[in-house]
């Protein structure tokens, strides 16, 4: 097997290993993760997934992913990995390198034009109509005066959205009050709820701290809010030990502005001018997991919902006529 593409994270990972051992951490009918000696998580990708940070795209289609078994056995080297049980041997030498940083580049969007993308990402989620995650919440919230938790004929809620609107709201109306102390006490018991690798409410936490992020690197260096990214770091050390490892990884990368590519070119397309149309982009995220597309793409929309609706309409100063 041979990676065809690889982030630029798990290169500089390999080259530092000599040899070391590992083992597999989850296996799917299309991905499979490996866990390292030291607990790092590495992915490694079939054909038409979406590269992601500390990840290895493949060449190999999802029915090649026979004969891997979760502890099976793996050694890491410098020139790739070795699958110790099947004997399977994945090249890295001659793999092209995805940068996973955040991307600020290109032309800028107008407030407007953000607003429209936002739009877009909320009518859609309204459009599928979907039932599980969390997504369900987004007839429940307005964003037009503060964050507001509306008390009217809704659809039927999961048991999810059930047990995580309160604290959903609360979360939300301390990040619109800038209270980020606030919100961090509330992290032990948001994070990690929902079944799955990635559980809903860290999927839709990933989608407000790369957006927060995205937010604040876009600012010159003086008008930076210092907190904002020290809130972001603070939430991923909280959320250790209290979810899944690989959520853990999914927030530490998210709270550095790090996704995957797909998720990446949504938020981008929300700040810059993209030749692709949003709906597009909208549609490859809702491809990620039963809800995990939909739950990331919610947690962006609140968070660029609070965000856009700070920004008042600046008053034209009106001019004085001339005194003859």
């Amino acid at each position: 097997m041979e990676a065809q593409l690889l982030s630029r994270d798990l290169k500089a990972y390999l080259e530092s290993c000599r040899k070391s051992e590992g083992k597999i951490h989850s296996v799917f009918k299309d991905a499979l993760n490996i866990q390292t000696a030291n607990g790092e998580l590495i992915s490694i990708l079939t054909a038409g997934k979406d590269i992601e940070p500390m990840s290895a795209l493949i060449s190999a289609q999802p029915r090649e992913m026979k004969g891997f078994y979760q502890d099976d056995p793996v050694e890491l080297s410098s020139k790739g990995i070795l699958f110790k049980n099947n004997n399977k041997w994945l090249s890295i030498e001659k793999s092209k390198v995805w940068h996973p940083e955040i991307s600020i580049q290109g032309e800028r969007h107008s407030i407007e034009a953000q607003k429209r993308c936002v739009e877009d990402i909320k009518q859609k989620l309204v459009e599928e109509d979907l039932t599980i995650g969390l997504s369900p919440l987004i007839h429940y919230l307005t964003f037009n005066e503060g964050v507001q938790l509306l008390n009217k004929d809704s659809p039927a809620l999961n048991e999810y959205c059930d047990f995580i609107q309160i604290r959903l709201y609360q979360l939300l109306k301390a990040l619109n009050d800038r209270h980020y102390d606030e919100a961090l006490t509330l992290m032990p018991n948001f994070v990690g709820f929902g079944p799955g690798l990635t559980p809903s409410s860290d999927d839709l936490l990933a989608g407000i701290l790369v957006s927060l992020v995205y937010e604040e690197s876009m600012k010159e260096a003086s008008l930076r809010e210092d907190q904002v990214l020290v809130f972001s770091k603070d939430v991923y050390e909280i959320c250790v030990g209290k979810t899944t490892s690989v959520s853990e990884q999914m927030l530490k990368f998210a709270s550095r502005g790090m996704v995957s590519e797909g998720y990446r070119n949504l938020i981008r397309s929300i700040f810059f001018k993209d030749q692709v149309p949003m709906h597009l982009r909208i549609e490859t995220v809702l491809k990620h997991g039963a809800s995990s597309g939909s739950d990331f793409l919610f947690g962006v929309y609140c968070m660029n919902s609070i965000r856009l609706n700070r920004l008042k309409p600046i008053e034209p100063i009106p001019v004085k006529e001339c005194e003859e």
